[in-house]
Order: C-alpha cells, then structure tokens, then sequence
C-alpha cells in the first residue's frame, strides 16, 4: 500500500565528504520514528560517497564519513537503508524500490552490529567487516502488507538485504561488490 498519514516517513542522512575524526551523528534526544496505530514505522537513509558504520572505540577508515552504529540504531527505525538515498523511497502495491547506491563504498567494522525489522546496505563496493553484523531478530516484526508486492534491488551494484519479514529482490544486474 502506499503511505498513509498514520505512516511515520522518512529521514535521510546524506554526507557530502569526510567528518574528519568526530562522528558525523549523535542523537541526543527522542526521535519520532514509529507511525501511529496501525502505521508503518519510519525508513531512513543514511549515506556518503565513503561510509563508515563504526562500533564504540573504533577509528573510521581513511577518507570515509564515520556513523556509529550505535546512533543509527538509536534513531529507532523500523528500516534502515546504509549507503542508499531517499529517490529509493517510495514502495506500494507493484512498485519496485530501485535502492540506487549514494556513494562508492560501505565498511560495516568489528563490532558494528546494526539493528531494525529491515536493513539494506546498497553501494558499489560493500565490506562487512568479522565481528560486524545486522541483527532484525530483537526488532518489531514486519507489519503485513509493508512488502507485499514490493520489489526491492533492481537499481542496485551491490545489496545486502536483512529483515524479520518477506522480501522479494530483483534479479541481479549490478556490478558491485
């Protein structure tokens, strides 16, 4: 179905270059991410030419945008799109969610564990690091019918794609890795 107004929407996080050595996110408070009864909760999007998604103590790599994951996380939303933008928004009966990559690369390092109902990660070239991980087994299911005749992937080099509920992806057709 397409988004009510009981639906919570979307954030999207997009980073134009490198933060330096300081995290490029920090919620410091409450954000409204789930929808009103029986509404969908919040996507967001988060993404960089070069992205990091760090764990507590860790160094981002050289000339990437560092996010811990731990902030992410504490965003609260029900889908979380690493490296993908908002023109992947969209989604309702039959309508395919391209998730077109933002930038060049993901790292997901050591000890980043991120976590939602559903959490795609789209770029050209995407690195989970061991020790890294998705985790959607604590998170609120899936409501029915969020990914009902929803095609996920189609615009993507690279995906992974992790949820608590059913998924239909698009043949591959990216050259990323």
């Amino acid at each position: 179905r397409t988004l009510l107004p009981i639906d919570a929407k979307y954030l999207e996080l997009s980073y134009p270059a490198t933060t330096g050595t300081q995290p490029a996110l920090t919620v410091a408070g409450d954000v409204l991410t789930q929808g009103a009864d029986g509404g969908y909760g919040s996507w967001v999007f988060v993404a960089a030419n070069q992205l990091a998604i760090t764990s507590p103590g860790s160094a981002p790599p050289t000339f990437h945008v560092s996010v811990p994951a731990s902030q992410i996380d504490a965003l609260g939303a029900q889908t979380l799109v690493i490296g993908g933008n908002g023109d992947s928004a969209g989604g309702g009966a039959s309508t395919p969610l391209g998730l077109p990559a933002a930038g060049n690369s993901v790292v997901m390092q050591n000890g980043a564990i991120l976590s939602a109902s559903q959490v795609f990660v789209v770029s050209n070239q995407i690195t989970l690091e061991p020790g890294s991980g998705i985790d959607t087994l604590n998170a609120p299911a899936i409501p029915a019918g969020l990914t009902q005749d929803v095609t996920y992937g189609q615009d993507s080099p690279a995906l992974i794609a992790v949820s608590n509920g059913r998924l239909t992806l698009a043949g591959a057709n990216g050259s990323g890795s």
